[in-house]
């Protein structure tokens, strides 16, 4: 059936009410209409507005009227009952338009309905006959919201806003005149005229009207099935989609990055050597002093014990008993070649971190707010999808003088749509991996490995070189996206932590074990004890014998004692020259030791933040993919997924 609803009603107060027509035409619920405010012209031009599809066109009542005919025409007249008279409709327009309608469309049925409502509860309106026009279906729309059709209403509170007038006068002008779309007539295109001034009430329920295929309609104009992203529109400048969009999205990943560079690697002590320190004469004369003692009466190797010290303090102590104590599977996860999940080094992470706290301070690991990263995140990604600025230092990516943005919501955040799933049940099974989330970078490389320990396999290996071929193709596609190049960097210096922990142990135990050096010179200070201690004991058997024989009178004791104090000088004399010309070793070996006590302290503080850069950047990884997966779903479908059409009574 084809008809047509002409509505005539005073501008100002009623552009509320078409307002929500023309919205309700917008999304389909409402056929064409034509809108016809206080007429301006003559009565062979009189002009009006017609609404499709929430597009409003100027034209001329008569043009559309006779363009084409109609099975129905009906003209309604919008009357607010509490208007002053000169705000209404006059009666001579109502009429003027009456007759154009009826002799525009010659032999289509014509009703005719007058619309008279309020704003809520009815005020007190004197009796006024010009409101009641006799000829007509004389309605006023009731201020009333029923729950259901057939269920009682409620009186409308007072209404003051007249958008909330037009809310509840739209609906029942829409169903009265026949806008709905896809329902042909109306109670009134058959019902009689009632004589006299009689009015009826009327209301209507709308709210079990079924918009899921509008919804549907719309969601696929705006959001396309594929992810798709649509061009934005831009006053000032123009948008234009990016065609090299792995450097776009690298470019906006390192920039989020230097903006929050403090997460990615904490501050460190600079790890210097104090230079060679000149050994004065005072302790130099005490140390020969000390070598004589230990060469005649003690063990070398306790000398050299002494005069060497230990730098295997309780700092070393300490790294020792954590990389081969009870958090030793702590550090080979860690310090290990084998891919390793980010649970699993943050895990490892915390646990060195409490096996390194200071003993005295007791000091552990903070984990650091990174709220602010991911805001900044999410603004990125955003700003790649629309071309909107939202945070300072980070600027939309520039195309000559045009915004860039990317055309396909997977190349700023893949979705669970994206996922790498082609993995066969079989392999699966022996790889322990079924499928891998698009911005799991750690994931990835851990598939990778299994696969290609799996290529020798007489049974999976065909499987396993096919799965890795399409692993490859497939991280070529996904590592063009925003997230898998802030992924990247992040993984990048995650590595790097890993590695510094590593070479720290390795410093450390090299710093403390010196054991091979002291074990050299203890040896050469056992033989030089042993010539001293054998010429020493000598020399002291010459002067005993002296003192006996000028005890004796065989000698005098003035030759006696001249005798004695030169065997005593060349003695002295000896053990002199070889102290300093076999101690330069000694001597370089305790200003090495006095260099890594001050070096060792340092390169304990740095293994202690490198832990704790591990531990951060395990946290920023995980946290990272559940950011992912929000937004990857949030650009794919802004607003959900399509809700399955609902099975019907009886169908």
């Amino acid at each position: 059936m084809t008809a047509l609803t002409v509505v005539l009603a005073p501008h100002a107060q009623s552009e509320d009410i078409l307002a929500v027509l023309a919205d309700y035409s917008a999304v389909g619920l409402l056929r064409s209409f034509a809108w016809v405010d206080a007429p301006s012209g003559t009565a062979s031009s009189l002009p009006a507005t017609l609404v499709t599809d929430g597009q409003m066109s100027p034209v001329v009542l008569q043009q559309i009227l006779t363009a084409r005919r109609y099975d129905r025409v009906r003209l309604a007249v919008l009357v607010p009952a509490e208007a002053p008279l000169e705000a209404r409709i006059p009666l001579a327009v109502e009429l003027q338009v009456e007759q154009v309608v009826r002799s525009s469309a010659i032999g289509a049925p014509i009703t005719l309905l007058r619309l008279l409502y309020t704003a809520g509860a009815a005020a007190t309106v004197p009796a006024d006959p010009s409101l009641v026009l006799e000829g007509w279906h004389n309605l006023l729309v009731a201020p009333e919201d029923p729950s259901g059709p057939e269920l009682a209403a409620a009186t409308l509170d007072r209404l003051t806003d007249p958008l909330l007038v037009a809310r509840y006068v739209a609906p029942v002008v829409a169903g009265v005149t026949g806008l709905w779309a896809d329902i042909d007539r109306t109670p009134f295109d058959a019902a009689a005229i009632l004589p006299g001034l009689t009015i009826r009430a009327v209301r209507a329920f709308y709210r079990q009207l079924d918009s899921a295929d509008v919804e549907e309609r719309l969601r696929a104009q705006l959001f396309d099935s594929t992810g798709r992203l649509p061009l934005p529109r831009a006053d000032r400048v123009p948008v234009v989609f990016i065609d090299d969009v792995a450097t776009a999205t690298q470019s906006m990943a390192r920039a989020l990055w230097t903006k929050h560079r403090d997460v990615l690697r904490g501050p460190r002590l600079s790890v210097g050597g104090e230079g060679a320190q000149r050994i004065s004469m005072g302790i130099a004369l005490r140390m020969f002093l000390s070598f004589m003692g230990s060469a005649l009466w003690r063990a070398p190797s306790a000398w050299i014990a002494s005069a060497l010290g230990s730098v295997s303090s309780v700092v070393a102590t300490t790294v020792q008993n954590a990389v081969f104590g009870r958090s030793g599977s702590a550090y080979d996860v860690v310090a290990g070649a084998e891919p390793a999940s980010w649970q699993d080094l943050g895990r490892s992470a915390d646990t060195l971190g409490d096996a390194l706290a200071e003993p005295a301070g007791g000091k552990h690991l903070a984990h650091q707010d990174l709220s602010r990263l991911w805001t900044d995140f999410v603004s990125v990604a955003l700003t790649l999808a629309d071309g909107g600025r939202r945070s300072t230092n980070l600027e939309p990516v520039r195309v000559g003088a045009a915004v860039g943005v990317v055309r396909n919501c997977s190349d700023v955040v893949p979705s669970a749509a994206d996922r790498f799933a082609a993995i066969p049940g079989s392999l699966a099974a022996v790889a322990g991996m079924s499928a891998v989330e698009a911005t799991d970078l750690l994931e990835a490389a851990a598939l990778r490995d299994r696969l290609q320990r799996l290529y020798g396999d007489p049974a999976a290996g065909v499987e396993a070189r096919r799965a890795a071929a399409s692993l490859d193709d497939w991280l070529q596609t996904v590592s063009k996206s925003f997230a898998w190049q802030a992924g990247s960097i992040l993984v990048d210096y995650l590595q790097r932590a890993r590695s510094e922990v590593a070479g720290l142990v390795q410093q450390i135990r090299g710093t403390t074990n010196r054991d091979d050096v002291e074990e050299r010179l203890s040896q050469r200070q056992h033989t030089i004890g042993l010539i001293l201690k054998t010429f020493g004991w000598g020399v002291f058997g010459g002067l005993a014998l002296l003192v006996g024989v000028a005890a004796l009178g065989a000698v005098g004791w003035t030759f006696a004692i001249v005798t004695g104090g030169v065997l005593l000088a060349v003695y002295l004399v000896i053990a002199l020259a070889l102290f300093l010309l076999t101690q330069r070793d000694l001597f370089a070996e305790m200003n090495l030791r006095q260099s890594q006590l001050s070096r060792l302290d340092a390169m304990h503080t740095n293994l202690r933040s490198a832990v704790q850069d591990l531990s951060r950047l395990s946290g920023a990884y995980g946290q990272l993919l559940a950011w992912t997966r929000v937004l990857g779903a949030v650009l794919r479908a802004p607003f959900g997924a399509a809700a399955a059409p609902a099975r019907r009574p009886g169908s």
